[in-house]
């Protein structure tokens, strides 16, 4: 897959979360969720490959930055992108 850049994702009708993922990982794809999550003893489950999740917490930080700065909730939009990464596994 072709690298992704911040203005071919403007450009882009309907972006994916793994463009964006994409994006933070310097527009290279890369696989980024599980082909099945992961379960353990506790319950919890892991939907995210190790360089999803440091993909996916660059996004997050950079939402929370935003927040801070603009005095504007992201709460609700990073929880949007969580159940997208449960709905993808």
């Amino acid at each position: 897959m072709p690298r992704i850049t911040t203005k071919k994702l403007d450009e882009l009708k309907n972006p994916t979360l793994e463009d964006l993922l994409a994006v933070m990982n310097d527009g290279k794809y890369d696989r980024f969720f599980l082909r099945r999550p992961r379960e353990f003893p506790d319950g919890s489950r892991q939907f995210m490959t190790r360089k999803g999740n440091k993909m996916y917490d660059r996004l997050t930080s950079i939402l929370y930055a935003v927040a801070r700065l603009t005095d504007v909730d992201m709460e609700n939009t990073v929880e949007t992108l969580d159940t997208i990464v449960r709905d993808e596994a």
